[in-house]
């Protein structure tokens, strides 16, 4: 029997010294989160939790790209919440904009009239141990960071995962650089050999302070564009600035017309649970998704036209109400910057 309480010794040691010498990790930070008081899911780390400040650094450091560091165009501060399976098979991250990136989404996609119709700004993405990541000494390694070969005289070798002793999200991408001594700018120089450098990223647990703002943050938004067709009419443009999905119908008059959000498309062994449709005549609408409708001047047709949206999870209670009278009387579509 003295045997089982050797390994586990023996594995107790290689966690309590795992976080120590950890390559290129900063001294400032809280230690990594590897000894024996470290939460498990199976032989993963428990990375369960909601972090903050999230760039798209995290979502290309877990990708297959291979342009390392290659920042997702106008992508906006957001949070992530990491949940995995008890026996650490799988893990899940889903994205969202946070207090900050939600506001800077509006005003950008206000600006710019653009619209994230089929490119939801919020998205999730799945992990599967063996496929994704393997699980040792306490960390999480990805399995899709490593390249055969180099790209612009780097090559990445290795990406490992873990919580911090503060409860914050961190990562590790070790990769092994070309190094040249150059004489003049223009010339590569001369090859003075490589060496591996480990670049860490740390991304807070978030505070759930911040919840409350973001809810007073979301809103929709009903605008009209600057001109009129034929003297008749003036197109509008509904916006959702809801994290969270909501339903909406709209009615020309009393005459109600369907609106239908973007399709969900899904491959067969896509593992997401099936997203929740609105009701028979509702359309569903995720942040930053549009709809536009032409509305004919008052003195051409003296109608009262109407929007309904009501967010998902309290469908069934008050429903919110945007009449239109007069479609001059809407705010303008802010001029492109």
């Amino acid at each position: 029997q003295g045997r089982p309480m050797k390994s586990v010794l023996g594995l107790a040691l290689i966690a309590l010294l795992g976080g120590c010498g950890e390559p290129d990790y900063p001294r400032d930070w809280p230690a990594p989160d590897t000894g024996l008081l470290g939460d498990m899911k199976g032989e993963c780390p428990d990375l369960t939790g909601t972090y903050d400040r999230v760039g798209s650094e995290l979502s290309w450091l877990l990708s297959a790209d291979p342009d390392f560091e290659k920042s997702t165009p106008h992508w906006f501060e957001h949070s992530a919440t990491l949940t995995q399976a008890e026996d650490g098979s799988w893990l899940r991250i889903d994205f969202k904009l946070n207090e900050i990136g939600l506001p800077a989404y509006r005003d950008h996609l206000l600006e710019h009239n653009n619209e994230s119709n089929g490119a939801s700004v919020d998205f999730d993405l799945w992990l599967e141990a063996g496929k994704h990541f393997v699980c040792e000494r306490g960390w999480l390694y990805s399995t899709r960071f490593a390249q055969d070969k180099r790209v612009h005289t780097w090559q990445r070798k290795s990406l490992q995962m873990n919580k911090d002793k503060a409860g914050g999200l961190i990562a590790g991408a070790t990769i092994n650089k070309d190094l040249y001594l150059s004489v003049w700018a223009e010339s590569q120089g001369f090859y003075l050999g490589s060496w591996d450098d480990t670049r860490w990223y740390q991304w807070p647990a978030r505070d759930p302070s911040g919840d409350a703002l973001l809810q007073d943050l979301q809103n929709v938004t009903v605008h009209r564009y600057d001109w009129i067709n034929h003297g008749r009419s003036t197109p509008v443009r509904f916006t959702s600035f809801y994290i969270e999905p909501i339903c909406v119908r709209f009615f020309y008059g009393s005459y109600p017309v369907k609106v239908m959000g973007p399709m969900i498309r899904r491959g067969r062994d896509d593992p997401r649970p099936a997203e929740q449709a609105c009701p028979e005549g509702w359309g569903r609408f995720d942040v930053g998704e549009v709809f536009r409708r032409e509305l004919q001047l008052p003195e051409i047709v003296q109608e009262t036209h109407r929007i309904e949206w009501v967010p998902m999870s309290e469908f069934g209670g008050e429903v919110n109400v945007i009449e239109i009278e007069d479609v001059r009387e809407l705010p303008l579509m802010p001029e492109r910057g």
